[in-house]
């Protein structure tokens, strides 16, 4: 409810007592969402963002929402291998909307634009209401694949599920 002071003390208050408790799980899913927030409201840059995600990674390795966030990050071809070895670590006990996203990253990485295509798809079905999985299918079908009648189809459910961007729907050809 955009009182992002209030949770960020909060959320540091949930990391300590997770430490204080042994609770390695809840330590390093709180640590992972904080670091995330602090970026996503601009209290830190993407590069301290970068660089707390690879430092949570190995402390944590086998968390998938730390490896989520640690994926967010990683922007570079020589960066795929990194993922893909952390995401196969959590991918038997993570959810499929998180595997999806996690397949897409590296796709994307790896330059792959029919994986990534299939596996955008594959995020938006698992998370249908999520505008990332939303973009990230629109963007992989039309722009990277040109399958505008694949991408238009994505558009129209986005905009029955959730109000989409300005700028969503200029990546259909027909909107």
């Amino acid at each position: 409810s955009d009182e992002h002071a209030r949770a960020l003390t909060l959320l540091d208050r949930a990391v300590r007592l997770a430490r204080d408790e042994g609770d390695r799980t809840g330590e390093a899913t709180i640590a992972a969402n904080l670091l995330a927030i602090r970026f996503d409201v601009g209290r830190i840059s993407f590069t301290e963002f970068a660089s707390g995600a690879a430092k949570l990674l190995s402390r944590i390795p086998d968390n998938d929402v730390v490896v989520i966030n640690f994926a967010r990050t990683r922007t570079r071809r020589s960066h795929a291998k990194s993922v893909r070895k952390a995401a196969e670590r959590v991918s038997a006990h993570t959810t499929l909307a998180r595997r999806a996203y996690l397949n897409h990253v590296i796709a994307f990485l790896e330059g792959d634009n029919e994986h990534a295509g299939r596996t955008a798809v594959e995020w938006f079905e698992a998370e249908p209401t999520d505008p990332n999985a939303a973009a990230a299918a629109l963007v992989a079908l039309g722009i990277g694949l040109e399958r505008w009648d694949e991408a238009e189809k994505i558009a129209d459910s986005a905009r029955a599920q959730f109000p989409l961007p300005p700028a969503l729907p200029n990546t259909t050809r027909s909107v």
